[in-house]
């Protein structure tokens, strides 16, 4: 519990207290203004704890879209969530929380947007190259001295094609990698 929260309580069993027990008015409303002010506090403070929280989490993801090499793939994504973020880690510093709070709904599916592109790129990548090696083994005739590393080749393919397809794409990646 926020320790505003808490003070707002004792505050408020203390006004309370002056009002019904002692009879004490003036000091009753001094004790509120000191509530309200706890309360305001609670409030700001929820609202900063649930906005880090938030920018934590899209922060994770840019660097897992950077971990997938979205600086390869999907550069102009990449560099267009990065901008959005440093702005919302500005209006942050500046404690322009209900800001950020409001900004995150929209920035957060371009995020993980950004997250599924650069790995389905990266994975396009992988099976276009194992598809350009298949075809050099052959042109090599590398079957002759290897027999069966080419269909071995073709076979992780054809997984890593169908991880493809059902949206399995890490899978997929490590699949054409293996080829």
């Amino acid at each position: 519990q926020p320790q505003a929260l808490v003070r707002t309580r004792e505050n408020i069993e203390n006004v309370a207290k002056k009002i019904e027990k002692d009879r004490d008015y003036k000091q009753a409303i001094l004790l509120s203004g000191s509530a309200m002010t706890d309360v305001e506090n609670g409030i700001v403070e929820t609202k900063r704890t649930k906005a880090m929280a938030e920018l934590r989490y899209l922060d994770s993801k840019i660097a897992e879209a950077r971990a997938d090499e979205a600086l390869v793939y999907t550069p102009d994504r990449l560099r267009n969530a990065e901008v959005a973020f440093q702005t919302l880690m500005q209006d942050f510093v500046a404690n322009q929380f209900d800001t950020v709070l409001n900004t995150i709904p929209q920035l957060k599916p371009q995020i993980e947007d950004l997250v599924t592109v650069t790995r389905i790129e990266a994975t396009k990548e992988k099976i276009a190259q194992v598809e350009k090696n298949i075809k050099n083994l052959r042109e090599q005739a590398v079957d002759v001295h290897l027999p069966g590393r080419i269909e071995v080749m073709e076979q992780l393919l054809k997984e890593a094609r169908e991880l493809f397809n059902n949206n399995d794409y890490d899978t997929a990646k490590e699949k054409s990698s293996q080829g």
